[in-house]
């Protein structure tokens, strides 16, 4: 989905940003935690 630029204001976007930016990261430190090196490569196909 996609809105014009400007159609949200500062504060509706920013604490947006900043959930994505801390479950994106939670993901990556879990993802890193639990899989093993060699089962990396899997996640591509």
């Amino acid at each position: 989905m996609h809105i014009p630029d400007g159609f949200l204001a500062a504060n509706t976007w920013v604490p947006a940003w900043l959930i994505s930016i801390g479950g994106l990261g939670f993901c990556l430190k879990r993802t890193t935690r639990i899989l093993k090196d060699r089962m990396v490569p899997l996640m591509g196909v």
